[in-house]
């Protein structure tokens, strides 16, 4: 495969451990941390495409060539319960001035609550607000109920990695391998690829 082109990424399942929601995740002063609503649907696709963009994760699900269109689409499959029921009080949206800095999209998944979506504006990134956002979700759902919370990642996502592990997230599944095409996905998984 290697000599077509193609090279080896891989993604793990991450579960969080213990039974108490992680430490306060308050917003801090000119931050604005709330349930996502339906009528985000523009502004969390807005966000989404901004997170994604030049990164490796962007490729996993694409679908439509125009960038806008399609983090729509993948914002709306979410919403819409393509990869199970969406679950309200496990997602949230943190406005820095009013203005979209980080949101976390969670499913009701077939193993549980399944995070689906963690993304922070790259202007934004580095100052807490994925801790901050995450946190409050995974409070809220564990508040709720929720037994068994969970994440996929890709490996060599050192960033995402460390925020995860923070939080108390420790890997339960693979890494699973697949291969990608070198030459039409610019950008690789990890720096190690």
């Amino acid at each position: 495969m290697r000599a077509l082109g193609y090279r080896r990424y891989g993604r793990s399942e991450m579960v969080l451990e213990g039974a108490g929601p992680p430490a306060d995740g308050s917003p801090r002063p000119g931050e604005t941390l709330r349930p996502v609503e339906r009528d985000d649907l523009v502004a969390l696709a807005a966000l989404h495409r901004a997170a994604y963009r030049d990164r490796f994760d962007r490729y996993l699900f694409l679908e439509l060539t125009d960038e806008g269109e399609d983090a729509v689409r993948e914002v709306r499959e979410i919403l819409d319960g393509r990869w199970g029921e969406f679950l309200p009080h496990g997602s949230w949206l943190l406005l820095d001035g009013g203005r979209p800095a980080g949101a976390v999209l969670t499913v009701h998944g077939g193993a549980g609550a399944l995070v689906a979506d963690v993304m922070v504006d790259p202007a934004s990134q580095g100052h807490g607000i994925g801790r901050r956002v995450l946190t409050r979700a995974l409070r809220e759902m564990r508040a709720g109920g929720a037994s068994r919370i969970y994440l996929n990642v890709t490996e060599g996502n050192e960033r995402a990695l460390r925020l995860y592990r923070g939080l108390g997230f420790v890997r339960s599944l693979g890494p699973t391998r697949d291969w990608y095409n070198a030459a039409r996905i610019p950008v690789p998984p990890s720096p190690s690829a």
